[in-house]
């Protein structure tokens, strides 16, 4: 096993908490309710050395948890993925069965092999298609 840095840039979409809307019948003082909710997302990042190279043609497990604070906090989520990368170090991933209602601020924490990537990102929402 290699002794690597992993340093990491992301690129991530989050789906926007959009889906069907009912309205209630008498339309008075009753909030929208969504209906339908995406349950994944994408994932991409570049995993890179401690000179900054990528780190190409390699096979990495990462566990990818979703907390409700920036540090510490509660863990709401997590899911285990065997990622590849490419020539440039650049790998993604689908994170599915998230669920989680998406109506407050959440932070990604990524665990490469045995190394917790610092700090947590912040999650933040993108409309989709």
């Amino acid at each position: 096993m290699r002794a690597l840095k992993v340093l990491f840039i992301i690129g991530l979409a989050v789906p926007a908490v959009l889906g069907q809307m009912i309205s209630s019948k008498d339309g008075v003082g009753k909030a929208d309710i969504i209906t339908s909710v995406p349950r994944s997302m994408t994932y991409q990042g570049i995993l890179k050395d401690a000179d900054g190279a990528g780190i190409p043609d390699s096979f990495f497990d990462v566990t990818f948890r979703i907390f409700d604070a920036e540090s510490d906090g509660t863990q709401l989520w997590s899911e285990l993925i065997n990622v590849g990368t490419d020539g440039s170090g650049m790998f993604s991933a689908e994170l599915t069965d998230l669920d989680i209602p998406f109506d407050m601020d959440y932070w990604l924490e990524l665990e490469i092999d045995t190394e917790v990537l610092t700090p947590r990102q912040k999650l933040t929402m993108v409309g989709y298609s």
